[in-house]
């Protein structure tokens, strides 16, 4: 009897790490990505849904491939299962770079983004496959602590039992600092500063409805004060800050094929404050200048076929604008000018090479002249160069 209850013993612990070890397993499943650019980019969606899939089944993790995108700002209600991790994304592609959104239900049940400013295109792939050897394959599933019974060591001499006090169950005390529960008319906190040194203080925290891709700040209206312009994918809004809310005064619509990617302010045009607004449509651009007029935002110039941009550059602010063919050539950049409800281009603007519009910055030279114009080329590489006698070097 006696040896048949020390075997009994012995399969316990077996029995607990067996449970243990199925209760730790982790699997994902790993929606197409939604794909914001070009037609002739869609097949990036299957893409990237492998890219993130294969390196997990390589180190043994259970992947379902779900059929359709999951829309990243309805993850959270997806449903899933204890252990499970659940993965969506989009890709935006503008011209020869992309990025990349990754939005994901993590093994313990909490929704976590991030965004990948991948590059050229050629790189999705690998940098995808990274994210999810270093984030994904490393998530740790929520493991139930075991209740494990010790029994004590039978004996042939018998002992009375010792009667102890029922025992009053405790508070479980947990190491975890809590946030006091905010009320519906508790104010919000205003962020800390980085360090005591810093200046800049965070005014507000909004979260908005959208994505915003595009941001610029200045007097629109003409009213004395500044207001902040946003972008989402087909709208552009325009806001007052009151207090320590956003208060949306305007908002202009673009058509469903639009993706507005960058907006500037013209703030020196004879005809007053336009907004200058770079939408691509497909592989053509298709951008807008846009005025304040009745309190509204109207359309002034439409269907411009270029990208625009506006600088400033020792002064002297200049409307910049370069063709888009929707593919990796690098096309020349000329200065224009806007004559009233014509934009006419001007001479080609002095580069060492040929450059994507948003990708150098001419560099102020007032201490002893070190560089004057920074520029990131095609292939990711910084360059700085320095102008002498007209020539760049």
């Amino acid at each position: 009897m006696n040896y048949l209850l020390r075997f009994c013993f012995l399969l316990i612990p077996l029995f607990f790490v067996s449970n243990l070890g199925w209760s730790a397993s982790k699997s994902f499943s790993i929606a197409p990505f939604q794909v914001q650019g070009p037609k002739e980019y869609q097949y990036l969606s299957q893409t990237a849904q492998e890219a993130l899939a294969g390196p997990l089944v390589k180190q043994g993790i259970q992947v379902v491939r779900v059929s359709k995108p999951i829309a990243p700002d309805k993850l959270s209600s997806y449903k899933s299962h204890e252990g499970e991790g659940v993965v969506s994304g989009q890709v935006f592609v503008v011209g020869d770079s992309c990025r990349a959104l990754i939005r994901w239900k993590d093994l313990r049940g909490g929704v976590r983004e991030e965004y990948l400013e991948v590059g050229r295109l050629d790189k999705l792939f690998s940098s995808l496959e990274n994210f999810a050897v270093t984030r994904l394959a490393s998530e740790q599933p929520v493991e139930p602590t075991p209740q494990l019974v010790v029994a004590p060591t039978p004996v042939e001499k018998k002992i009375e039992p010792v009667k102890t006090p029922p025992q009053v169950s405790q508070p479980e005390i947990s190491t975890k600092i809590e946030e006091p529960k905010k009320s519906k008319n508790s104010p919000q906190p205003i962020p800390t500063p980085v360090s005591e040194s810093s200046q800049a203080d965070v005014l507000i925290t909004q979260r908005l409805p959208y994505e915003v891709r595009g941001l610029a700040y200045g007097d629109v209206n003409q009213d004395g004060e500044k207001e902040i312009i946003l972008t989402g994918k087909n709208h552009l809004y325009l806001y007052h800050l009151q207090g320590k809310n956003l208060q949306e005064i305007a908002k202009y619509s673009g058509e469903n094929l639009d993706n507005f990617v960058k907006v500037d302010l013209l703030t020196q045009d004879s005809d007053g404050v336009r907004i200058v607004l770079t939408n691509l449509r497909g592989d053509q651009a298709a951008s807008q200048i846009l005025k304040w007029t009745g309190g509204k935002i109207e359309a002034e110039l439409k269907n411009i076929p270029y990208q625009l941009r506006v600088v400033n550059w020792d002064g002297k602010e200049m409307l910049l604008a370069q063709p888009y063919r929707g593919d990796e050539s690098s096309y020349p950049i000329y200065e224009t000018k806007k004559m009233g409800k014509e934009l006419k281009l001007g001479d080609e603007i002095d580069l060492p090479q040929r450059l994507s519009l948003y990708n150098f910055e001419k560099v102020s030279h007032a201490t002893n002249q070190p560089f004057t114009l920074a520029a990131l080329t095609p292939s990711g590489k910084l360059k700085i160069y320095r102008q002498e006698n007209g020539k760049y070097k």
